[in-house]
């Protein structure tokens, strides 16, 4: 999966490449132009993360420009600020409207939300499911965490005791030799970005 991040705050873009490294490749443009260049140049793109305010013009005209290419990418447009006419332009171009900081679970669920990508997840945790033998407990457990879901979450969308989903985390880490449920839903994250 390929991303394309337009943001010129130098912190912000690091920490988007720590936020979606688990996802994919991410490219980083940090001006309207340079993004326009990258468009340009590139094939296809998983989803667009865009600052509003760039050195060189509006982030909204930049997701304009690039909806005539890329009419359905899922976009973020990302802001400092709220603003209603920058909010509905926003809507007006399919995307959401997000306030920084953006934390990891809300990236999670933009990407849950797309089908592409959950279709992708779910291919991607029915293949470890085979490859591990792991139980239907174990399989709901890691698609769950993988999709951003608490252990808390998890018991209750389950029915059971955090006991029980402690259990099948513990189960599926010693089928899938990993450390933690952390490492496993790293590497299974890896592996969708990975799966053509």
């Amino acid at each position: 999966m390929r991303f394309l991040v337009v943001e010129d705050d130098e912190i912000v873009g690091r920490a988007m490449r720590v936020l979606l490294a688990p996802y994919g490749e991410m490219i980083l443009a940090s001006t309207a132009r340079d993004a326009e260049r990258v468009l340009g140049s590139e094939g296809r793109w998983s989803a667009f993360f865009i600052d509003v305010g760039l050195p060189d013009g509006s982030g909204l005209d930049l997701l304009a420009h690039a909806r005539v290419d890329y009419p359905t990418t899922p976009a973020m447009v990302l802001t400092g600020c709220l603003e209603a006419g920058a909010i509905n332009t926003t809507f007006d171009l399919g995307a959401e409207y997000v306030a920084k900081p953006v934390h990891k679970e809300r990236i999670t669920r933009f990407l849950m939300a797309h089908p592409e990508f959950s279709l992708r997840l779910q291919r991607a945790v029915e293949t470890w499911r085979k490859r591990y033998a792991l139980s239907e407990g174990e399989t709901d457990v890691l698609g769950r965490s993988a999709a951003g879901e608490t252990r808390e979450a998890i018991a209750k969308v389950r029915h059971c005791a955090p006991l029980t989903v402690k259990t099948h985390v513990a189960n599926l880490l010693k089928k899938t030799d990993d450390d933690s449920l952390f490492a496993a839903v790293g590497r299974l994250l890896r592996f969708v970005a990975g799966e053509s």
